[in-house]
């Protein structure tokens, strides 16, 4: 099932229970305040049996003869209840004592009118006491001042309503009703079906909305998915060059944002690869040409087998083995497989050893050192000392092969905390300074004077940053003010 019909349908299913529930509750709050509507309206259209009841007291001198006598109750509410022709607001019609009264004739129901299609006349008889009428004597009551029963029924209080009866401002009675706990009357009944009907009708036009409004939702969330989706098939097809465009900052617009950055690294990668393939190839192909050459010139006879031709030979399997192993130690960190020992190790004091090991060399190519360092057996990291000479001679031996004779290389070092910082600074030639940021890129050269035909592999500094951010550390690069390149390192150490 698509994700797009499972929120379609998780919506119009939710829509759909919460309009059922929300027409039930209606429902049963309208039934419930409509019943309660009409019994209080009910009590309130009583004002002639009230009439009748003071009018009863005043002349009686009490509810004495009126004491569970309920034909004379069930008489007065008779004979004040309104019919269809009775005036509200006329006087009342008590004269005398109820109890000596005959019972009073029904009102004159009966009218001519002549039948549909008919020349004789129609006579309407009078309606006899009906049930509705009838529940509605024996649901109320009379009550005395102190709510002690007089007449008639009486039920809890909770299910009474009461209505005082004053006389100069003194309550001399009550009137109870009992509430009705459903209507019978069939035009409330009718009310409240029509008002159900209306309700479904509304809930039934609001699914339909909600519908709507789900189907374009679940079609506006899933657009940015579905171009994930065709990104993701894009770039498992190696088209790395996908992007997706979402307009929105949602979870999903960061989600895209993040997928693009993502295809824009996998390119990129792409493109170190295969220029990295480029690269090697054509860097092994160089020494393997001129070893390939000798070789032949040697079979050929053109070249005598000597000390200098064996010299030669060697020399060019050295480059050889040399790019190998730098590149099997690249292969290794990127794997995170080259090993390191983590011992106590004094950076500054294997720096003064790696540098007397260079001072012949240097000597005889005409290039000083001149050091500023503070040998100091405090300073200490947890490290690798063979991988720190590794890193310290790359750096020498590359300051020794581009550095213009006579020339000089600076070594000094300072503490700022915690930091070692190490500068290797030497006297020219410098490098461009659009070629510093690559600097550190694995087979990058700088040409003319960083050229192949000083004997480099282009793999040296890219070692040594790997070096350097395996301790916690990190390693820069920029022009000096003499002219030359300056190298930085910055290491984590214990200064205690």
């Amino acid at each position: 099932m698509k994700l797009s019909y499972k929120i379609f349908t998780s919506f119009v299913l939710t829509f759909f229970i919460s309009i059922i529930l929300m027409i039930g509750i209606l429902q049963f709050y309208a039934s419930q305040n409509f019943t309660n509507y009409v019994n209080k309206k009910e009590l309130e259209n009583i004002d002639d049996l009230i009439t009748g009841l003071k009018y009863y007291f005043k002349e009686n001198n009490g509810w004495g003869i009126l004491k569970d006598n309920s034909e004379l109750f069930a008489r007065i509410i008779e004979e004040t209840l309104p019919s269809p022709h009775s005036d509200k607001h006329a006087k009342p019609l008590f004269h005398g004592n109820f109890s000596d009264r005959p019972p009073m004739p029904p009102p004159p129901y009966d009218f001519e009118r002549s039948a549909p299609n008919s020349e004789e006349p129609w006579h309407k008889p009078p309606p006899e006491p009906s049930e509705m009428k009838n529940m509605f004597i024996s649901r109320l009551a009379l009550l005395d001042e102190n709510q002690n029963k007089v007449v008639g029924n009486t039920y809890a209080v909770k299910e009474t309503l009461f209505r005082e009866i004053e006389e100069n401002n003194k309550i001399i009675g009550y009137v109870g009703l009992k509430k009705m706990e459903r209507l019978s009357h069939p035009i409330d009944s009718g009310f409240l079906r029509q008002q159900f009907k209306v309700y479904c009708i509304i809930g039934f036009g609001v699914l339909l909305l909600s519908a709507i409004v789900s189907f374009l939702l679940s079609r506006h969330l899933l657009s940015p998915v579905n171009k994930l989706t065709d990104g993701t098939r894009d770039i498992s097809s190696l088209k790395f060059n996908t992007r997706i465009h979402v307009n929105t900052t949602d979870e999903l617009g960061l989600l895209a944002d993040d997928f693009n950055r993502m295809a824009e690294t996998l390119e990129k990668s792409e493109r170190m690869r295969k220029q990295w393939i480029l690269d090697i190839s054509h860097e092994l192909r160089t020494p393997l040409s001129i070893l390939k050459g000798e070789i032949e010139a040697l079979k050929d006879g053109i070249r005598d087998l000597n000390e200098n031709a064996i010299d030669s030979l060697y020399m060019e399997t050295a480059h050889i083995s040399k790019i190998i192993d730098d590149l099997h130690l690249l292969s290794l960190a990127d794997s995170d497989t080259l090993f390191y020992r983590k011992d106590p190790t004094h950076p500054v004091l294997v720096l003064i050893a790696t540098i007397d090991v260079f001072r012949e060399r240097y000597k005889q190519c005409h290039i000083s050192i001149e050091e500023n360092i503070v040998p100091s057996q405090q300073t200490i990291l947890k490290g690798d000392s063979d991988r720190l000479i590794q890193m310290y001679s790359n750096i020498i031996e590359n300051v020794l092969r581009y550095t213009k004779a006579p020339g000089t290389l600076t070594v000094r070092q300072k503490i700022t905390d915690g930091i070692l910082e190490i500068y290797f600074e030497d006297s020219g030639p410098g490098v461009p300074e659009a070629s510093l940021p690559r600097l550190f890129d694995r087979l990058y050269r700088v040409d003319p004077s960083r050229s192949r035909q000083k004997g480099g592999s282009g793999l040296g500094l890219s070692i040594c940053k790997n070096i350097a951010e395996a301790h916690g550390g990190r390693i820069t690069a920029e022009n000096s003010k003499k002219g030359g390149l300056i190298i930085k390192i910055f290491l984590p150490i214990n200064d205690k």
